[in-house]
């Protein structure tokens, strides 16, 4: 991810439900987080078409009820990751859900 010398920072970890991911650009970019389970099984994706330049935070609830890929998305508790990709670039972070 196009940072200025600091990682996304995610918070709270450990979550119940909502996780906000802070991040700074650049330059105007699209975005797109991805959550993945322990087990590396996609459970959630938002796009975010457009970004401005600058400081950026993006809140978002992988855990609400609903279905993803045709799969019920559970809400258990566990170690997940999120990918924030901005610029064909990539960063990784870990979260645990309560």
């Amino acid at each position: 991810l196009s940072l200025h010398d600091a990682l996304p920072i995610l918070f709270p970890n450990p979550t119940k439900n909502t996780i906000t991911v802070q991040f700074i650009l650049k330059e105007e970019s699209a975005l797109k987080v991805n959550v993945y389970d322990i087990k590396g099984g996609l459970v959630f994706t938002k796009i975010v078409s457009s970004l401005q330049k600058g400081n950026n935070s993006l809140t978002i609830n992988p855990f609400s009820a609903g279905v993803f890929n045709g799969k019920t998305v559970a809400a258990s508790a566990g170690i997940y990751t999120v990918t924030v990709q901005a610029r064909g670039l990539q960063q990784t972070l870990t979260f645990i859900k309560e």
